[in-house]
């Protein structure tokens, strides 16, 4: 199978799938919003902003009040027009997953639904279940 996954590299969850899938022989894509060190042998590593100094986490990660008046989760909305427009649905076609899979239902999983590729699955891990369901 050829899947391909959004999320934080730095995840222990993510990367425990990303181990799991490699080891049984699929072919397996990453895309990030800027470059994370990884030790994932065979993972097809894509970037959406190539050269930004920022972590992924910091870029990505939405204030829990708001901004300027802004709602809760306008920083996550931002941030999902932004994947879009850096090519996220683009690059997602060019790849053609068998299945896309975004980690963390209120982040990469809410940009991979903006794609409207399917097959899609989500998964939630904790705040985002806990935390924000709101």
């Amino acid at each position: 199978m050829r899947l391909c996954f959004l999320g934080n590299l730095q995840s222990i969850h993510l990367q425990r799938w990303l181990r799991y899938c490699l080891d049984r022989g699929h072919e397996v894509h990453y895309i990030g919003w800027t470059p994370q060190p990884h030790s994932l042998p065979g993972l097809h590593v894509h970037w959406l902003r190539h050269g930004a100094s920022a972590p992924a986490s910091v870029v990505t990660r939405p204030r829990s009040r708001p901004r300027f008046g802004l709602p809760r989760g306008a920083g996550v909305l931002w941030m999902g027009w932004r994947w879009q427009r850096a090519g996220l649905r683009r690059l997602v076609d060019r790849i053609r997953p068998d299945v896309l899979h975004g980690h963390v239902a209120t982040e990469h999983g809410f940009y991979a639904a903006l794609c409207g590729y399917q097959p899609l699955m989500v998964s939630t891990w904790g705040s985002d279940v806990l935390l924000h369901p709101q």
